[in-house]
């Protein structure tokens, strides 16, 4: 839906490059694992993306899990955030301060 023409443009690449078989297994390994999702269901779905995505509550200190609140100072476990020079939807350097640079 963000670049229309990315997925039309891809197909047009491997049909330039179908008789390079490394090329051949390598796209498909990567549409497969681009296009897998899990399943959630919808209920949990709009939950989550209500509470965590809408409303901030995890970051707002208002977020329950099974009763008990949920404070973001006691997560602990780590997490990798990368910005790229060509993203099309957070510009270069925008999470410079999440990332750890400045």
């Amino acid at each position: 839906m963000l670049r229309p023409a990315s997925r039309a443009a891809s197909q047009i690449q491997l049909w330039e490059k179908m008789w390079d078989d490394p090329y051949v297994k390598s796209f498909r390994m990567f549409e497969k694992w681009s296009t897998e999702v899990l399943p959630l269901a919808g209920e949990y779905f709009r939950q989550t993306t209500k509470e965590l995505m809408w409303d901030n509550k995890l970051y707002e200190g208002k977020l329950t899990i099974k009763g008990r609140p949920a404070d973001i100072k006691n997560i602990t476990v780590p997490v990798f955030h990368a910005d790229a020079e060509h993203d099309h939807i957070v510009p270069y350097g925008r999470c410079a301060a999440a990332c750890g640079r400045r």
